[in-house]
């Protein structure tokens, strides 16, 4: 294949050894040696916006191969990319010549070509406006007839749809066999090339399909594009395969492919050698031909031929690159890197040429689609090569895979044996985790019956809080009802033992008064002195009795108060249970005291009222002594015998008073006593209360610690019915793993 891509690029160079340039529309062969082939290249006649058929009504003389858009000539309208002209040369030739024949290398644009004013073919239609042109794309031989000694050749060309006119190929003179044997030697590498382009992005789309290796799909893409515009360029067998196929969609598809094939092949060695592939020069190759393929897509032709010599510096640039990863691939001794280099490198040779076609510097043929079919074989001995070494890595990992295979089935042995444990163990543990959670439900029974029992504890000792801070309060009370009793007690002491005294005083008076009333049945002289004297008397013992009832009615006031302290103070002491006995023994015997006080009180109060009376009465009498003084001896024995009375009665008076004084002395001891075990209970409360208010905090530490026990127990729940699910999990593993290892 290299050999014959060669010859073929020696064959065209040497065109341009054997070839002579027209002059002034004249070119003269008719010493030209015919195993060579002729290049009609040189100075054309061209006549600008007309059609002939004839050499001879020209403008002025053009360069051939070249394009009208660069033509200076000397008329009203110069040529620009649009519009149609004729281009004429005429050749002379010896007259014995062999058959020859006239090869047009696919124009660009529709053209008529006559020959000694004969039309002998076409490509499109020639008009002379955009509605009555249609553009062609053809490659023709056209035969000479023999022993002809001129030939003029007129070819009238339009141009309405590119951004370039003119005659921009080469047209070759020859004989007609050789000629026709090259054309078909051509015609026959191309189709070859085709041939096995296509085939090799069958079979790479097949490896895709059963393999699906990235490589092989971008491979496939790549030469897909390849075979297309192998069909669209050179011979144009799309054309031929296809003959209602317009000018726009062969043209379409010549730039499309044009402007994706280095893309592809970016993308393609991308996949082959990724860490020598950078994304930066592969996304902005992808970038700007994206945009020039929606350009070529979607907008008019004229637009994007006019562009491309853009795409030109993009392809370079492409290509540059390529060629720096083909060079980096060998320097990394990447594998097959040196496949990669010479595909590379042909296609970047044939780039050149074609390019270098394309902008008119050289005249030679598109050796693209070899230089492509060049880098599909070298692709496709890179990818055989790798498929070789992957295919004895194969070799060795299947080997190495049935020793593995085979202590696979040791280890699956051990598998079995070691999942019957473990079933085993599995069911063990299933029944301690139902037995655990059996017993963390009966331990949360637990902990919620203490944290009831806490709480009602809590609100016990709430109860007693109050109860104790009401009882407090009323030890406060009873000290001060004490406080108070106990300074009444002492003054109504001090008051009886005044009352004692006057009593006492009174008594001797009394003895006094018996001596006087002797004297006064002795000596009535004195009677009314004395009579006087005892009124007196008898009204200081009004009032002292007066101020006795007083203090009597003091003394039982303050008994009644007593005898309630005292019942107070026991149903108190009832309400404190055992602590309170003591307190309620002292109460009682308060209140038997302030009974006794209240009685004797009471009686004293009778005899007092009496001796009131008795004393108002003698009062009376002394008044009506001073009235009727004859009847004062009745009268003062009368009173001796009422003051006999009183004298007793003031002697159980006095007895009284000493009774009732040892009863406030002992009241007045009692209520010392109160105060001091009432200043004792009060001490204790207050340390019970501390020790209650110390209980309460111990009992909110141990609600708080049950709470946290209680969600322990929540969380230790959770845990073991996430190991219980755990467990059946792996017992479905452990299960499945058994079956998988007997199978």
């Amino acid at each position: 294949m290299k050999k014959i891509i060669l010859s073929i690029l020696l064959f065209f160079t040497s065109f341009l050894l054997w070839s002579q340039d027209a002059v002034q529309g004249h070119m003269d062969l008719t010493g030209h040696d015919w195993k060579e082939f002729a290049v009609l290249n040189g100075d054309w006649e061209f006549s600008w916006q007309k059609q002939l058929e004839n050499p001879g009504d020209h403008d002025s003389y053009v360069k051939v191969p070249s394009s009208w858009n660069s033509y200076d000539i000397d008329t009203q309208d110069s040529p620009g990319s649009m519009g149609y002209a004729t281009f004429s040369l005429t050749v002379d030739l010896p007259g014995n010549q062999p058959p020859l024949a006239l090869e047009i290398n696919r124009p660009s644009n529709a053209h008529r070509i006559y020959i000694n004013s004969h039309l002998v073919g076409e490509t499109g239609i020639a008009g002379i406006d955009k509605e009555s042109t249609v553009p062609g794309y053809d490659r023709e031989l056209y035969s000479i007839p023999p022993e002809v000694k001129e030939l003029q050749i007129s070819i009238q060309v339009s141009n309405f749809h590119q951004s370039t006119g003119g005659l921009q190929e080469e047209l070759i003179l020859g004989e007609y066999r050789s000629m026709k044997s090259r054309w078909d030697l051509v015609r026959g590498l191309e189709m070859l090339l085709i041939g096995v382009s296509l085939s090799m992005m069958l079979y790479y789309l097949v490896l895709y399909f059963f393999m699906r290796e990235k490589s092989y799909l971008y491979f496939f893409i790549f030469t897909m594009i390849a075979v297309i515009r192998a069909f669209v360029t050179e011979s144009i067998f799309l054309q031929e395969l296809i003959p209602a196929i317009s000018w726009q969609v062969i043209i379409r598809l010549e730039y499309l492919t044009f402007a994706t094939i280095g893309v592809a092949m970016l993308v393609l060695l991308k996949e082959l050698f990724p860490e020598d592939v950078h994304k930066l020069p592969l996304y902005a190759s992808m970038g700007l031909s994206g945009l020039y393929s929606l350009l070529i897509l979607f907008g008019p032709s004229v637009l994007f031929t006019s562009l491309i010599t853009v795409q030109q510096i993009v392809m370079l640039l492409q290509n540059c690159y390529i060629v720096y990863i083909g060079v980096i691939v060998v320097v990394r001794k990447r594998n097959s890197g040196v496949y990669a280099l010479v595909g590379i490198l042909l296609l970047m040779l044939a780039f050149i040429n074609d390019t270098l076609n394309a902008m008119l510097v050289l005249q030679t043929s598109s050796i693209l689609s070899y230089g492509m079919m060049g880098f599909l074989l070298c692709m496709a001995f890179l990818l055989a090569r790798q498929f070789t070494a992957d295919k004895n890595r194969s070799d060795i990992l299947s080997r190495e895979l049935e020793v593995s295979t085979r202590q696979l089935q040791d280890l699956f042995q051990e598998i079995r044996s070691a999942g019957g444990h473990l079933s085993e163990s599995g069911q063990a543990l299933s029944s301690s985790m139902d037995s655990s959670r059996q017993a963390v439900a009966d331990i949360t029974g637990h902990i919620n019956s203490v944290d009831l029992e806490i709480s009602s504890q809590n609100e016990g000792l709430k109860e007693n809080a109050e109860v104790s801070s009401l009882l407090n309060t009323f030890l406060s009370s009873l000290v001060q009802g004490v406080n108070r009793q106990s300074e009444q007690t002492e003054q109504a002491a001090t008051t009886i033992s005044t009352l004692l005294e006057e009593t006492e005083e009174l008594f001797s008076r009394f003895g006094k008064m018996e001596d006087s009333f002797t004297l006064l049945s002795e000596s009535s002289e004195s009677g009314e002195e004395l009579v006087d004297s005892m009124s007196q008397l008898v009204q200081a013992v009004s009032k002292r009795s007066e101020k006795l009832i007083e203090t009597n009615d003091i003394i039982s006031g303050i008994s009644s108060q007593t005898n309630m302290l005292a019942m107070n103070a026991a149903i108190e002491a009832a309400h404190a249970g055992d602590a309170g006995k003591g307190f309620a023994v002292v109460a009682d015997e308060i209140r038997k005291l302030a009974e006794q006080t209240a009685a004797q009180s009471s009686e004293s109060d009778k005899e007092l009222k009496e001796i009131l009376s008795e004393i108002r009465g003698m009062v009376s009498a002394t008044e009506g002594v001073e009235g009727n003084f004859h009847s004062i001896q009745m009268s003062v024995s009368i009173f001796r015998d009422n003051l006999n009375e009183m004298k007793g009665v003031l002697d159980e008076q006095n007895r009284q008073g000493d009774v009732i004084r040892g009863s406030l002395e002992s009241v007045q001891k009692e209520s010392d006593q109160v105060l001091r075990e009432s200043s004792e209970i009060k001490n204790s409360r207050e340390k019970a209360e501390n020790s209650l208010q110390q209980l309460l905090g111990l009992s909110n530490k141990v609600n708080r610690r049950v709470e946290e026990m209680l969600e322990s127990t929540g969380q230790l729940h959770d845990a073991l019915q996430a190991a219980g699910e755990m467990e059946q999990s792996t017992g479905k593993a452990i299960t499945r793993l058994i079956t998988l290892t007997e199978k």
